[in-house]
């Protein structure tokens, strides 16, 4: 397996000046708002063209960069299948693979043009949470780890900074209220707890690997969102992240 990935990884080294910024965070706590207002509008947030309001067109562009990426593709799948080995619901599972694969795609396929930064509110950090909500994982956190640094090191990206966003769990519960939300905590918010577990555990993961010298060089920054503040804020940080 490691003779079949030298050749992808040295393909990618000359695009690796690939800066990733990610909003991370339960949901309802404001990612794709922040991401919104606060990201300058010279810098890149290639999922905006995804989240296309009628469910064919939002799936078709989707399989349509998965399948200009079919190579990586598939060696995502065979990376996601062992990270979801665990998983009691197969539907599930397979929802979970799927966004892997395609934030994989999503992150290649920004790095063709070679821009500096692009922006995400539902990247790498948050993919893993949506592995993690829900399921006994029995991954301890080094396993854990090492499945998101094999991840990491298929991309071309030399640096992964995450914006991890709180709130009080009352303000994410009247901000779900407000909206009309398909996340498993918009349809059950007794589910919360769950939620908050699954995000220490992540947190816990990428605090791991920004101790790592490896690369990509990972860091976290943490931002309470719960005023208009935070949109200055996290320019600030957007900005000092280059």
């Amino acid at each position: 397996m490691e003779r079949d990935r030298q050749p992808l990884n040295n393909c990618l080294d000359h695009h690796r000046q690939l800066k990733v910024i990610e909003f991370f965070g339960a949901p309802g706590v404001g990612k794709s708002y922040l991401a919104k207002n606060a990201t300058p509008i010279i810098y890149s947030q290639p999922l905006e063209k995804y989240f296309h309001k009628i469910t064919v067109v939002r799936l078709w562009r989707k399989f349509s960069l998965i399948f200009r990426h079919i190579k990586t593709s598939i060696e995502c799948i065979l990376w996601a299948k062992k990270l979801t080995r665990f998983s009691s619901d197969r539907r599930r599972r397979w929802k979970v693979i799927f966004n892997w694969v395609f934030i994989n795609a999503v992150i290649l396929d920004a790095a063709r043009p070679q821009p500096s930064l692009i922006v995400l509110d539902q990247g790498i950090a948050q993919g893993l949470w949506s592995t993690l909500f829900g399921e006994n994982m029995r991954e301890p956190l080094d396993d854990l780890c090492k499945f998101t640094r094999l991840f990491l090191k298929r991309l071309p990206v030399s640096k992964w900074s995450i914006l991890h966003l709180t709130v009080p769990q009352e303000t994410i519960r009247v901000r779900l209220e407000e909206r009309q939300g398909l996340s498993p905590i918009d349809r059950d918010f007794s589910k919360i707890d769950e939620a908050i577990s699954a995000e220490i555990l992540v947190k816990e993961v990428i605090c791991s690997l920004s101790k790592s010298q490896d690369k990509p060089n990972v860091e976290i920054v943490n931002i309470l969102n719960n005023s208009e503040q935070a949109v200055s804020d996290c320019r600030s940080v957007i900005i000092n992240l280059l």
